[in-house]
């Protein structure tokens, strides 16, 4: 099975704000972006400024990877973004496969989200 890291850009910018994966298509990811109600994170703010502007953010990917490698390929494109000192929203490292920072989904969510991912296929 495969998994997507992409990024959202900041469509004005061009800037990349946001680094994440999916099973899911880009576009289907996007619309999940879009209709978060998290409103705790640096980037559902974020992404909600846009909104307000009436714009949304693009999304492109990165490289789509073997299931087994997604974790160490997201943690290696935070870090490797963080230091090139672009102004990601990310708020962890990585690998945990969402939450926002100090939050870690149930095991139970993440067998639920698992098995939605893979039903969108």
């Amino acid at each position: 099975k495969k998994v997507k890291i992409y990024a959202l850009i900041n469509p004005n910018t061009k800037e990349i704000r946001y680094i994440g994966k999916t099973a899911n298509t880009l576009n289907t990811r996007l619309y999940q972006h879009l209709k978060d109600t998290n409103c705790n994170t640096h980037k559902f703010k974020w992404i909600n400024s846009l909104k307000k502007k009436t714009i949304k953010p693009e999304i492109i990917l990165i490289e789509e990877v073997n299931e087994d490698e997604w974790i160490a390929k997201e943690i290696m494109y935070i870090s490797l973004f963080k230091s090139l000192r672009l102004q990601t929203t990310n708020t962890s490292k990585g690998g945990e496969g969402g939450g926002s920072k100090g939050y870690k989904h149930s095991d139970e969510f993440k067998k639920k989200q698992y098995r939605y991912d893979e039903e969108k296929k």
